[in-house]
């Protein structure tokens, strides 16, 4: 008689600990699940991306107040961190040797003043 009323606690503990272990299991699977769709919700991948450049009069002016046209560079790279470093006339005079690595993409716009240039960068 006694044999059977120590089997009783002891199947129920082993039920309590199996649904506790499994339970962890199932919770991590259904935070992974919910930041995977959080993620695909609130971070949209970009497939093409559309750039519309419009200059002023009062950009790139010579010295008598002329305004020229504007070149603009679009690159777009695996990685920041080489362009992050970067400063303004390391990437003007040497720009291949400084994103060799990164550059996936690269578009050169010339922007006349008064008039829009658009140029159409494809995200792969």
């Amino acid at each position: 008689m006694f044999p059977i009323r120590f089997k009783r606690p002891a199947l129920l503990c082993m039920a309590m600990l199996t649904v506790v272990l499994s339970g962890c299991g199932l919770i991590q699977k259904v935070v992974d699940e919910s930041k995977s769709v959080a993620s695909a919700v609130f971070y949209k991948q970009i497939k093409i991306l559309h750039l519309d450049f419009f200059s002023r009069s009062a950009l790139n002016t010579d010295a008598e107040d002329t305004p020229l046209s504007t070149m603009v560079h679009v690159w777009q790279l695996k990685t920041r961190e080489d362009f992050d470093k970067a400063d303004y006339d390391t990437l003007f005079m040497q720009e291949e040797k400084t994103l060799e690595k990164d550059v996936l993409a690269k578009h050169t716009v010339w922007v006349k003043t008064g008039r829009h240039g658009i140029p159409e960068c494809a995200a792969g």
